[in-house]
């Protein structure tokens, strides 16, 4: 769960990032904890899901993160015919570090 809140936050510094350099050492910032996400999700389904499923759990996951990339890119550029880059990204940046609360109140999750 902090995986997801650290990953969500990281796109915070966007909104005021103004150059190459800083949108590079954001990008490097945000991309350390990307692991934290995918290790973890690797390690929750290896010890819950029976081996004969896992590979079809895995693809799923796979096709759900490649769908919501599809999806979440055309809905950022109907957004930004609107709003500027800067405020999506801190709305994203607010509404991915949200998505961990459900995880972080839910007493099964918290143990693993």
């Amino acid at each position: 769960m902090l995986g997801i809140v650290l990953d969500g936050l990281t796109f915070l510094p966007f909104f005021w990032v103004r150059s190459f350099f800083g949108t590079a050492l954001t990008i490097a910032l945000h991309s350390i904890f990307i692991p934290m996400i995918t290790v973890s999700r690797t390690t929750l389904i290896q010890r819950h899901v029976p081996e004969v499923l896992r590979a079809r759990v895995f693809a799923v996951i796979q096709v759900a993160v490649v769908g919501m990339t599809a999806l979440s890119t055309s809905l950022t550029g109907i957004i930004a015919e609107h709003v500027s880059a800067r405020w999506i990204f801190f709305g994203s940046a607010l509404l991915s570090a949200a998505t961990a609360l459900p995880g972080l109140l839910s007493p099964a999750l918290r143990k693993d």
